[in-house]
Formats: C-alpha cells, structure tokens, sequence
C-alpha cells in the first residue's frame, strides 16, 4: 500500500525502516565500510626492541671473570705446588706457594688472627663502594669502570680467601739478582692495574672516552 500526498508516494511499511536506518547510520549500502575505515591505514605493531643490559651487568660479569680466573690459578698453585718451595718458570720468575693472613708486603701477618676478619670487612666495604660507583656511571665510558672492575674482581678474588681458607695464596714471584717481589696473585695483579687505570682517569679526566 502506498500513501500519495501528490508529489510523492511512500510505502508506510518501508518508510519507517529507512528512517530507522537513517538514524542508527546502517544504510544498507554503506554496510562493511566501517569495517575497512577502521582497518585501513593501521599498521601492526612493531615488535619491542631487544633490551639492553645495563652497563653494570657487563662490568660484574668481567668481574666474575676476574674471581673465576683467581681461585683457579690458585686452585692450580695450591695442588701442584709445595709451600715455600720455588718452581722456575723464567729466569725472573718462580711459582712459590705462600699463605698470607695479612694485607699486601705481608702487613699484620702476625697480627694474630684478627687481622683477618679486618681485611676481609674492608675488602666487602671496597667491594661494595666499587658496585655502587660502577652502577652511577653513565653510558659510554670506558676506561673508568675498566679500573673499577679490575679493582672490583681482585678485592673478590682475595676475599674469597680470606673467608674460606684464612688467608690468601699467592704464588708468584718476581726476582732479580736475588732481590724477591714480594709474592703475589692475579687478584693483586688485577688490583693493581685497576688501581693504575683509575690513577689516570683522575689525573688526566678527559683520557677516558664519553659519549
């Protein structure tokens, strides 16, 4: 049935479907456009960038290093050698197994006993320190927390010793027309040498890289 008002002719039955259709916008010849106007033009979503490990963790991981490399030398020294007696290695150098209870050049040595427990909890407050230091330096330097490091892993490595066997091994000695160095280990080595590196980044500031 249609209603004619003379100009126009409207099914009463269609009418109110197209205005309903009108008002909730689902005109049938508009139907699966929303669907590819919210499509079109997304991208799918990058995937998450690898993350990089702090620069802490790579330094402690050298460190680690540093220990694992001490306790096995030493580990070595200890088995295969007999205390205070010198194997040649080179005409300047001798492997002799020593135990030191105190600090370097034999310092309180025999002090007793308690100088043990002394150097051990200032080599865990240095060890701490260095941590704490290593953890505050901004990316892009080098030759500071290499020193720190260095440091870091020879207060570990002998207070390892110190813990465990109470005293540190050393079994390197140097010698020169009969003068003796005084024996040491790679975790002096390692002290040393930190100790050096982090000399020049305080004397000359700009040596170390930065970016």
């Amino acid at each position: 049935m249609k209603i004619s008002d003379g100009n126009t002719t409207e099914d009463p039955f269609l009418y109110p479907k197209i205005k309903m259709e009108h008002r909730t916008g689902t005109n049938p010849k508009n139907r699966g456009l929303g669907d590819s106007r919210t499509t079109r033009g997304t991208n799918p979503t990058p995937p998450s960038p690898a993350v990089e490990p702090a620069p802490i963790t790579r330094w402690l991981a050298w460190a680690a290093l540093i220990v694992i490399l001490d306790q096995g030398t030493k580990y070595l020294a200890s088995t295969l050698l007999e205390p205070h007696v010198p194997v040649v290695i080179l005409p300047f150098l001798n492997f002799t197994l020593t135990h030191n209870p105190g600090a370097a050049f034999s310092f309180l040595s025999d002090a007793g006993g308690w100088q043990r427990w002394l150097f051990a909890g200032l080599s865990a407050a240095v060890s701490i320190v260095l941590i704490g230091w290593l953890h505050g330096i901004e990316r892009g330097r080098l030759l500071l927390p290499a020193a720190l490091t260095l440091v870091l892993g020879g207060a570990l490595g002998n207070l390892w010793d110190r813990l465990v066997q109470g005293a540190v091994v050393d079994f390197i000695d140097l010698h020169y027309r009969g003068w003796h160095w005084p024996t040491f280990n790679v975790a002096d080595s390692a002290i040393t040498v930190g100790a050096f590196l982090l000399f020049i980044t305080v004397l000359a500031p700009g040596s170390d890289d930065s970016g």
